[in-house]
């Protein structure tokens, strides 16, 4: 796909859908901080019914976490940062959280790995595999354990898709779609 193609089905993308906001830099614990108040101010704003405003804010919440957590980190070890970008969208169908942030070629295979397990199951089964590893699981190097994506697949109903556009040989840019109807 040439770069005009990508700059205009973007531009048709953000056209046919109503952006509510959307940020593009650095991550870090107090840029989440003001992303999520702002969100929150926004949606009330806008009057969302609160158990529609609940599933986005905790699929933001997690969205913006797994950016932080899990990608590619710069600066030093006081200020670790990430760069990465978020857009959130309403249309007719719901709602769409949109994000993107650089990893390592390296994790590709098991990023997607686990992406794809976890949208093998059954609704019930996500429900019991969250349950299992919130009382078993233990918390990785990272922070987590292991039930960001299950959270994901659960409020979105399993509306969740993803792509990786190579940067250099070591280096993609990871694109992730949650859709909450």
């Amino acid at each position: 796909m040439d770069e005009n193609h990508k700059v205009n089905s973007l531009l048709a993308d953000m056209k046919s859908n109503e952006v509510m906001f959307s940020y593009c830099g650095e991550f870090s614990f107090a840029a989440i901080n003001n992303i999520l108040c702002y969100a929150k101010e926004d949606m009330i704003s806008r009057n969302i019914e609160r158990r529609v405003y609940k599933r986005v804010y905790a699929v933001l919440v997690e969205c913006l976490e797994n950016i932080l957590k899990h990608g590619l980190v710069k600066g030093d070890a006081l200020n670790d940062t990430t760069e990465g970008a978020l857009v959130v969208c309403k249309n007719e169908r719901g709602y769409q959280i949109k994000t993107g942030n650089f990893i390592q070629n390296s994790e590709i295979s098991q990023l997607m790995e686990k992406i794809e397990k976890v949208m093998s199951f059954s609704l019930t089964m996500l429900k019991e595999e969250y349950e299992y590893q919130l009382l078993n699981g233990s918390v990785s190097d990272r922070g987590g354990a292991g039930l960001g994506l299950l959270d994901l697949a659960i409020k979105s109903n399993q509306s969740i898709s993803y792509s990786f556009e190579a940067m250099d040989t070591e280096h993609s840019f990871f694109l992730m779609e949650i859709n909450i109807k």
